[in-house]
């Protein structure tokens, strides 16, 4: 995984650094070389409800900005109204390493004709941590390329995802400063970074934070409001400002430090940092942007001609119906090849195959002007998605070769959900779980989301937990839902819809019935004094709670205590026996190697005839 961020203005709007061009490192991938695809997140239910617009874009209820329809509105802007903005990027191209300009016919930066929002999608299924860390971000862009069914590195080659969080949150550590606990992104005001991992292929992302709320003790703006704009009009400059540093930089340098940057490392938004803002005029509005360094004018440039690499000669390779669509597995779609061409030659065609593909084509030496046919076929393990198939056809003349992709969409089909036991018990301070189990009915398999609703949108009742499931879920598969509750849960019987939804939107749902049980009133309770803590991990300052033993004093044995649930390198001391109606404390320590992360950590109580009562406590290691 790869980072770069942009870094807050000086008191005084910094000055270009040092006019030396931006130089290829030859890297993969190094530009966005197709038309560039936005992905907006509104990452978290702290964004409150979010609705749309006349146009389609977000609107959400606690965004006291209007921070997440302003950003839908820049990226659908960019690429329209001839701006020109966008074509300072398109000067750059696959280059090898230490080449500062671009042969005619290499692969350029894309530009976004008609806009680059290619979505937005308000992910409120769970809030969003205080201060995230660089790993959940990125957790957060890979499910958002599920979501948009971008499943592998081919699919997200043009695509960026930008992930803002909502007001209140420092991801990262953005806008903190804490000498004794370091976070990565304290002084700077967005970062642009690179994932990889098997359910998404490689993608690029953007941390975006609510960047007005990036301020000093004075309450002065550190990332850009009303750099451009006086007023109310000035208030969120600071975000398309940052917000189009980051999209540049993703076009010319998407993994960071593989495509262009200069002899100090900056990239061409580095370079003209806080310089030169001003208004961009684009299709739909205009918008407070910083200009971008030019290797052809090697200086820092607002605009410039749009740049189109000069096309291939000889032939040209192209396939119909444009885009397959594979409705069931195992089912065989054709799709008709054809090399165009003023002259007659034999043309060598291959393809190469995905994983769960099976991709043919009849006589693979064929004459240009005469069709040829690709037949794919995919098996149970591909999930619904987009895809795309690479087609090489070479001359055997000339050896002058030409590659398409050939979109594939693997559409979803049904699927049901189950869960066992669908009554499900606990005792007060207690543990349950339940599995859960999907089975495919027709189509392709698909990620799946869980959630569980009620028809009176109540929450669970007082005391009561859900864990949050770990996701997505591949249907035909089977996944574990947990419940925990406080000693001071009240008992009763609660009705709930467990939903299992698709990132195709495709849904499946099954009743469950969770009672608490009421405890019997000769036992004891243990109680603790708070229901979650954290821990810093290598701190020599352990975490506390207190727990009690509540009950009848004379009709209880000495009660044993044990810990369980602790994660790798945590350990906790608490004394081995406690009396009913004393207390004492529970100390966690997490070492340097432990793992960022929250932790169910369950504290049993047994006594000498067997009775056993546990609380539940959330320890975050941070």
């Amino acid at each position: 995984m790869g980072h770069h961020s942009l870094r807050r203005a000086a008191s005084a709007l910094a000055t270009p650094g040092a006019p030396d061009q931006l130089v290829s490192q030859g890297g993969t991938p190094a530009i966005i070389s197709g038309p560039p695809k936005v992905y907006l997140v509104l990452w978290g239910s702290q964004w409150g409800t979010v609705s749309q617009d006349s146009q389609g874009l977000p609107v959400a209820s606690a965004d006291p900005m209007g921070a997440a329809n302003y950003l839908a509105r820049l990226y659908a802007a960019l690429g329209t109204g001839s701006e020109t903005w966008s074509g300072v990027m398109t000067q750059y191209c696959t280059a090898p390493q230490g080449a500062s300009v671009c042969a005619s016919s290499a692969p350029r930066v894309g530009y976004a004709t008609g806009g680059a929002l290619a979505g937005w999608w308000a992910d409120s299924s769970a809030a969003v941590p205080s201060i995230a860390t660089s790993s959940q971000v990125a957790q957060e862009a890979q499910s958002a390329a599920l979501h948009f069914g971008n499943t592998t590195t081919s699919l997200n080659a043009d695509a960026q995802y930008v992930i803002v969080s909502p007001t209140g949150t420092h991801p990262e550590g953005f806008d903190i400063t804490n000498p004794s606990t370091p976070y990565p992104l304290t002084g700077a005001c967005a970062q642009h970074s690179f994932a990889t991992s098997s359910t998404t292929g490689d993608l690029a992302y953007t941390d975006l934070p609510y960047v007005t709320d990036l301020t000093n003790a004075q309450g002065t703006s550190l990332c850009g409001t009303n750099s451009v704009n006086a007023g109310s009009s000035g208030v969120l400059d600071g975000f398309s400002i940052v917000a189009g540093h980051e999209y540049a930089e993703t076009l010319t340098d998407t993994l960071p430090g593989a495509g262009w940057v200069d002899s100090a490392g900056l990239e061409n938004g580095d370079k003209c940092s806080w310089t030169s803002l001003q208004n961009v005029t684009m299709g739909t509005g205009s918008f407070a942007m910083q200009p971008t360094w030019s290797n052809d004018s090697a200086t820092c440039a607002i605009g410039h001609a749009v740049v189109i690499p000069s096309p291939p000669t000889g032939f040209m390779l192209s396939a119909s119906p444009a885009r397959a669509t594979i409705t069931s597995p195992n089912a065989p779609v054709p799709v008709s090849l054809v090399v165009s061409s003023s002259e007659t030659d034999t043309m060598l065609l291959s393809v190469q195959a995905l994983s769960g593909f099976r991709a043919s084509i009849a006589g693979p030496q064929v004459q240009t002007n005469q069709p040829t046919t690709l037949t794919l076929t995919t098996d149970l393990s591909v999930i619904a998605g987009n895809y795309d198939v690479m087609i090489t056809a070479t001359s055997a003349t000339t050896g002058v070769a030409q590659v398409i992709d050939v979109p594939a969409t693997v559409s979803p089909g049904t699927f049901s959900v189950s869960m066992s036991p669908a009554l499900i018990q606990m005792a007060p301070g207690t543990l349950a779980t339940a599995q859960i189990q999907t089975q495919i009915a027709t189509g392709a398999p698909q990620w799946l989301y869980f959630s569980l609703a009620t028809s009176s949108r109540k929450l669970l009742p007082a005391h009561v937990y859900q864990t949050a499931t770990q996701g997505p879920v591949v249907a035909g598969q089977g996944s574990t839902q947990e419940f925990w509750s406080d000693p001071t849960a009240k008992p009763g019987t609660y009705h709930y819809v467990f939903r299992a939804m698709s990132a195709q939107g495709v849904v499946s749902s099954v009743p469950i019935t969770l009672q608490i049980l009421a405890l019997p009133s000769s036992t004891f309770v243990p109680k603790l004094s708070n229901t979650q803590g954290s821990v810093v991990h290598g701190s020599s300052n352990p975490g506390t709670v207190t727990l009690k033993l509540k009950g009848a004093k004379s009709s209880a044995l000495p009660i044993s205590i044990t810990i369980a649930g602790l994660s790798s390198h945590v350990t906790a001391q608490v004394a081995p026996t406690l009396a009913v109606g004393a207390s004492t404390q529970v100390t966690f320590t997490a070492g340097a190697q432990a793992t960022s992360g929250v932790s169910i950590v369950t504290i049993v109580c047994s006594d000498q005839n067997g009775a056993t009562r546990s609380a539940t406590y959330l320890l975050y290691v941070l």
